[in-house]
């Protein structure tokens, strides 16, 4: 709660047609005692829940085959949620007041991470400059993409003194699973309502700005062309789930909680140069 595709392409290296972005469960556990990504000084093992059912005790498995129903139930219910956008087509493509811009306060929230950990950002920015990276749904494409882009950049952004969190629409058990088929070691937290994307003046697009290389049927939003979509990806790691539209964002802020950069996609694919975050965060650290 904010408190101060679809689909990415028809593109031949997508067999069953265009995107809209992936999901995931993972659960990471603090460790002292062995190696792994850190975030704010604090080592993290990721742990793939999913592992109790290849052994451990009777418990253990049928507390994972409860966890996979409930997984089940979530994406399910993200499902209706992407077809009911999908039928009802962008709607949010004004702003009614001013967004936040470079040298604004960046708006606050408490947000659960992917382990259900309430987070509130200010927090997260208090020691050291954040690039906040606001995602496309779980079932997308271009988040696939993105999320291979950021494994390449995010050694570059610590070097230059920041940090990396990424804020995404799934509830945290999504998110895990997310965050774990994606291979990425920053922090997701959860924005279900879409409240922080808001906050941060993040619209949702156009078909044309989602689907632009998309057939015709897709531009139109025809309903039958998003159900049939949406049953091809049904039950695959690609589900189209939450909101169809939204569109991503990426934003520096400060240790003193002032932006110190904003990127609103204007398409779906509207990848920043990481050169910039590269350099703005530098210079947010002081190391300039």
């Amino acid at each position: 709660m904010v408190v101060g595709d679809e689909s990415q392409s028809m593109r031949p290296r997508h067999p069953v047609g265009f995107a809209s972005c992936p999901d995931g469960v993972s659960s990471t556990v603090r460790a002292t005692d062995r190696t792994g990504p850190t975030f704010g000084g604090t080592r993290m093992l990721a742990v793939p829940r999913g592992l109790a059912r290849y052994g451990g005790t009777r418990e253990e498995r049928s507390e994972a085959t409860a966890l996979g129903g409930h997984f089940d139930e979530l994406t399910a219910n993200a499902e209706r949620r992407w077809k009911v956008g999908w039928e009802a087509g962008p709607t949010r493509l004004r702003w009614a007041t001013l967004p936040p811009q470079v040298g604004d306060p960046a708006p606050v929230a408490i947000l659960p991470d992917h382990e259900g950990t309430p987070t509130t950002l200010s927090a997260l920015w208090a020691d050291r400059p954040v690039l906040f990276l606001f995602w496309r749904h779980f079932g997308c494409s271009c988040g696939m993409d993105r999320a291979a882009r950021l494994r390449a950049e995010v050694a570059d952004y610590r070097a230059g003194g920041g940090e990396v969190v990424i804020i995404g629409q799934g509830e945290p058990e999504r998110a895990a699973r997310y965050r774990e088929l994606q291979h990425l070691d920053v922090p997701i937290l959860c924005d279900l309502d879409r409240s922080t994307y808001e906050a941060y003046g993040l619209l949702q697009g156009t078909t044309a700005q989602v689907l632009f290389d998309a057939p015709d049927a897709f531009l139109r939003c025809e309903p039958a062309a998003g159900m049939e979509l949406a049953a091809s990806r049904h039950g695959t790691d690609r589900a189209l789930v939450d909101d169809p539209w939204q569109l991503p964002g990426e934003f520096v802020v400060g240790s003193d909680g002032i932006l110190a950069y904003v990127h609103r996609y204007g398409w779906c694919e509207d990848y920043p140069d990481p050169r910039v975050h590269v350099a703005v965060i530098r210079q947010a650290a002081g190391r300039l």
